[in-house]
């Protein structure tokens, strides 16, 4: 049931499916699929995600307009860092064509099958310790799939090798049938609104840092390091290498994320990390860095620990909210860090050092999970040898982090990435190929399309390409804008990408206080002169103003009152991406604030008022008091000199008179 307020979710535009024969209309909800899909898959997925654990009720339906008959069409849910099909898991859907519930890519319940005419309702519960998703056909329920998803986000999906066309609904419409009691549409205001995390006090990144050999630098932190952080630096615009420092090996030792070699002890020995600052040593070459931080908590964890060559359990000082990515590196000799994405398999493993492919390593016999950080079985020959040390980072899959895969598309209307927020990284690495860690930094350009690339395992400067590795950093993700093989390729098979991410309030406050004082300004008394946009002059054709000169014309206030409009028509779609970021009531949270702050300034202003006007009160009867007594020492003055004056002629004068 459709409520009153809110936005509500449609069919992703920026998804882009896998055949091009498809298309989205009527506001993003209708799916047309214009021709045989040749046995590819298409797929949409909402603008929405539903955290796994909102505690709530959603319901939408899908209406299949019209079928021709080849291949299916199926509507589900599925983990936001996930695709499908791929091969990964985490998704839930029902198939028209065998009529079968799938969990995690494999057939389970079995209902009706559905076509044209056929309404399909699904009804998402997220109260439970795991999502339970109802399917119905034409209101009759068909079965019941419930799923311990990976991802904590999860998003609704519509995919298949159809030829024809279906209509979705959020709820901003009256459903075809009424939903089971407590199911609601899913829009920003049926989403629950999260605890807003301060991602600057998880992960910090800063770029542009200007650092001269011979002296240090200290560059000032967003918070105290006092429960542990890494920093890894790397020069932007010269060949050096990726540098690690952290509080857990301590002061001055450092290790090279993408070189095979022991940690250096004695180079950089005026580095330190400390309470809110970072000193990077004088033994660095003159140049610009770039600077990540992160902060050791829910979502980030360091550890050190002695090889023992048999079997063990590494486990988390505390407990990671959930399990994303690992790296682990010897502290001596020159064997490779490695790497483990959560994608990638329990007994497979990337290098740091390299651009290979994945490497089977049997010794990870056990897949991660948010206590354990690995559970080799037996010595191997890159990890847990006799008597080595190492020191291990884990990454939760949550917070400011988020790691998943996605299919590259070849195309320059490239593959969409749905991660929750506005990303400030995504690293993309193709785990069956020898490509890159392809590295994409927000702050190192600031602006889309994005081109300036980096690379995990290199030592190179900063690149930029306009053909390989062109993406939009978006308010939910990133938008892949060139079919180059560094990141959008379909030869690369399923890629793994690794993001980390925190919202950048700077850039949405600035725009905020424009729009805000642009849609309360009040209209100026200006001469227009001549019509210049063609809107202008469009208006005042209509109007048949003859001088559009005359601020009282129709057409030159038909044009600021449609400049108003604009103006507030950005402020809420700007309010709409807030409320997206971080969470439904956050706009409105700001204008209260806003409003809370101008009530106390006004307040402020009047005491201040007032105060002044008490003080030029006193200072009033202060200097009317001055006056009163100067007239009166005035007056008394005066008065003794008369006195004075009297008194001599009484003596001069009388004298010659009297009979002396």
């Amino acid at each position: 049931m459709a409520n009153e307020y809110g936005n509500y979710a449609t069919l992703d535009p920026l998804v882009t499916s896998l055949i091009s024969n498809t298309a989205l209309s009527e506001g993003n909800l209708k799916v047309i699929t214009s021709g045989d899909p040749g046995g590819d898959w298409w797929n949409h997925q909402s603008t929405l995600s539903i955290p796994t654990n909102a505690g709530k009720k959603y319901v939408c339906e899908m209406t299949f307009v019209s079928d021709n008959g080849i291949g299916s069409v199926n509507l589900g849910v599925k983990g936001i860092g996930f695709e499908v099909p791929s091969g990964n898991g985490d998704n839930v859907y029902y198939n028209s064509a065998n009529g079968r519930g799938v969990v995690d890519d494999s057939n389970s319940e079995t209902g009706a099958t559905f076509t044209t005419g056929n309404v399909i309702r699904m009804e998402i519960d997220t109260t439970g310790s795991s999502v339970s998703i109802e399917f119905f056909k034409d209101n009759a329920s068909q079965f019941t799939e419930t799923n311990t998803f990976t991802d904590n986000n999860i998003v609704i999906i519509v995919l298949g090798r159809h030829f024809g066309t279906i209509k979705m609904n959020f709820g901003a419409t009256a459903f075809a049938h009424t939903p089971t009691s407590g199911f609601e549409g899913l829009s920003t205001a049926s989403l629950p609104t999260p605890a807003v995390i301060n991602y600057e006090d998880e992960y910090y990144i800063e770029a542009g840092i200007s650092h001269t050999n011979g002296s240090t630098t200290a560059v000032t932190l967003p918070k105290t390091v006092s429960g542990g952080a890494m920093v890894r630096i790397k020069e932007t615009d010269a060949t050096t290498d990726w540098i690690m420092f952290d509080t857990v090996r301590g002061v001055n030792k450092s290790k090279d994320w993408n070189q095979a070699e022991a940690e250096d002890t004695s180079t950089f020995d005026d580095q330190n990390l400390t309470g809110t600052t970072f000193t990077m040593p004088s033994d660095l070459p003159s140049g610009t860095y770039l600077l990540e931080c992160f902060y050791v908590g829910s979502y980030f964890q360091i550890q050190t620990v002695t090889g023992n060559a048999g079997a063990r359990t590494i486990t988390w000082p505390t407990e990671m909210d959930s399990y994303g990515f690992s790296a682990f590196f010897p502290r001596s000799g020159a064997s490779s860090g490695i790497i483990h994405h959560k994608d990638i398999g329990a007994q497979q493993v990337l290098f740091a050092d390299g651009a290979g492919a994945v490497a089977d390593r049997a010794n990870f016999s056990q897949a991660p999970n948010k206590t354990d950080f690995r559970t080799p079985a037996s010595v191997g020959p890159d990890f847990n040898l006799n008597t080595i040390p190492y020191v291990c980072y884990g990454w939760a899959n949550s917070g400011p982090y988020s790691f998943g895969s996605y299919n590259g598309n070849q195309s320059t209307d490239g593959a969409f990435v749905n991660l929750g927020g506005f990303p400030q990284v995504i690293v993309s690495k193709p785990p069956n190929t020898g490509d890159s860690y392809l590295a994409m930094y927000h702050p190192l350009l600031g602006y889309n399309p994005n081109g300036v690339r980096q690379y995990w395992e290199e030592n190179y400067a900063n690149s930029t390409s306009t053909s390989d590795g062109m993406l939009d950093f978006v308010s939910n993700g990133v938008k892949f804008r060139t079919a180059g093989t560094g990141n959008n390729s379909t030869n690369s098979g399923y890629v793994t990408y690794l993001y980390f991410a925190f919202n950048d309030l700077k850039d949405i406050a600035g725009g905020l206080d424009k729009l805000f004082h642009a849609s309360e300004a009040k209209p100026k008394k200006v001469k227009h002169k001549l019509p210049k946009t063609r809107m202008q002059q469009l208006l005042r054709m209509k109007a048949g103003d003859a001088d559009y000169d005359d601020d009282t014309s129709i057409s030159a206030v038909a044009n600021d009152v449609l400049e108003q409009k604009k103006n507030e028509r950005a402020l809420q779609n700007l309010a709409t991406e807030i409320d997206n970021k971080f969470g439904k009531g956050t706009f409105e949270a700001i204008k209260a604030e806003r409003a809370k702050r101008i009530e106390a300034k006004k307040v402020q202003t009047a005491k201040n008022k007032e105060k002044a006007r008490i003080k030029q009160e006193e200072n009033d009867k202060y200097w009317d008091h001055v006056i009163v007594v100067v007239k009166n020492i005035m007056i008394l003055i005066g008065v003794s000199i008369l006195c004075i004056i009297a008194g001599w002629l009484m003596v001069n004068y009388g004298c010659k008179e009297a009979v002396c």
